[in-house]
């Protein structure tokens, strides 16, 4: 199963998802905290497994994974994950997705994943290859976000938005070569941003595919926007 770490992110899968939480590793001294307080009762209520541990065991855990650090005291071992549901986006008249062109710093997919799910977003693209995931790192960052919004890879974001066309979604790539802003545009009902590369921004091949690239305004064209929205 994947992990989770972090107050916020594991209070949101003991609230939405606690069936599909396999195990929960707590902090020994769980009791003085009031959110592992709580949190930890509604794992009994679920009948969810509970191993309490040190600080530095959980460190530990996550280090022998590489799975970044920052626990706050909780780590779930969760099965499963959100995914988009492409047949209710068929008929769905309004939408947004998100593709991310190679997003690559875990900081900004887990801000992403919070913003979208605040803004109902109702998926985002990643490719498979070269591109952030779903890492522990991902969903504290994303504080709940990840259990609400569906991240899904796909091997070929080409052919993805050929079909997701066909569905009645126009295709808009953000960049610094649109000739419009954002505001320029009378936006359609269903739509997907593209968010390119921290560095690159976004590939020809995928510019190729976009409808219409368009570019946010800017105070100072030496700089750049963070791709984290």
């Amino acid at each position: 199963g994947r992990w989770v770490i972090g107050l916020h992110a594991a209070e949101e899968v003991l609230k939405m998802r606690p069936h599909a939480v396999k195990r929960m590793l707590i902090r020994e001294d769980w009791a003085t905290v009031p959110q592992l307080k709580a949190m930890h009762e509604l794992a009994g209520y679920n009948d969810i497994q509970i191993q309490e541990k040190s600080s530095g065991q959980i460190d530990g855990l996550l280090s022998a994974a590489q799975a970044g650090g920052g626990h706050q005291g909780i780590l779930l071992i969760v099965s499963g994950r959100p995914e988009i549901d492409w047949d209710g986006l068929k008929t769905k008249e309004q939408s947004v997705l998100l593709a991310l062109d190679g997003l690559e710093d875990p900081q900004n997919l887990g801000s992403i994943l919070r913003t979208s799910w605040l803004m109902e977003v109702d998926g985002i693209l990643v490719p498979q290859d070269r591109a952030a995931g779903l890492t522990p790192t991902v969903s504290k960052v994303a504080s709940g976000g990840a259990e609400h919004v569906a991240l899904e890879s796909v091997s070929n974001m080409g052919t993805e938005f050929k079909q997701i066309k066909e569905m009645g979604y126009w295709i808009f790539g953000l960049s610094e070569k649109g000739t419009k802003t954002i505001w320029d545009l009378k936006l359609p009902e269903k739509v997907v941003w593209v968010i390119g590369n921290e560095a690159s921004g976004l590939r020809v091949s995928t510019e190729k595919f976009c409808d219409e690239l368009v570019r946010i305004p800017q105070a100072e064209t030496g700089s750049s926007y963070n791709a984290g929205i």
